[in-house]
């Protein structure tokens, strides 16, 4: 996410990353038509070679435990404080239990397979990860308590600043944001 701000003019851009052609697809889309300052790239946050062409960003945001689906972790959180000012990850912790874990699943019509440790199975869809919370203290940021794990605000390195060039989206109301 990037924002610009000046006296009279105030913009909010986003910039989604996604991995599977046909959520980017779907995601550019719902763009369409809008006045939204935003936008879908096609990359994998794991790949430095994604992240540096889109420049700085303020903020770097990874919600609702998406986190634990992406394989390289550790490749994720690098790669997003490279990227921005500031980081800020929410995942679930030890209050998503198993037994809140059923039950949040078979809201979705999904049924829980298996849980080993914090790996919660999820017949005909994937894993879904659960970090307990002296995993999200090695991250490195300030972490605030949700109701059904944690979210972390870590600061960013701003070493894209050195390979970036700002973005700007078109204003809704003319000219260049």
């Amino acid at each position: 996410m990037r924002s610009t701000s000046t006296a009279t003019n105030s913009i909010l851009s986003f910039t989604g990353l996604e991995i599977d052609p046909a959520l980017h697809a779907m995601a550019l889309k719902r763009f369409e038509g809008t006045k939204a300052h935003a936008k879908s790239v096609l990359g994998d946050i794991t790949k430095k070679e994604t992240i540096d062409p889109l420049g700085h960003f303020d903020y770097a945001i990874c919600l609702n435990n998406t986190l634990g689906y992406i394989p390289d972790e550790a490749a994720s959180l690098t790669n997003m404080k490279h990227a921005a000012d500031t980081a800020i990850i929410s995942v679930y912790g030890e209050k998503f239990t198993d037994d809140v874990a059923r039950e949040y699943f078979a809201g979705l019509a999904l049924a829980v397979e298996d849980i080993t440790d914090d790996a919660v199975h999820v017949k005909n869809f994937s894993t879904v990860k659960r970090y307990r919370q002296e995993i999200v203290q090695t991250w490195g940021g300030e972490i605030i308590a949700t109701p059904l794990g944690y979210l972390c605000i870590m600061p960013g390195t701003g070493t894209s600043l050195q390979n970036s060039t700002q973005h700007t989206f078109p204003s809704p109301q003319g000219g260049r944001g």
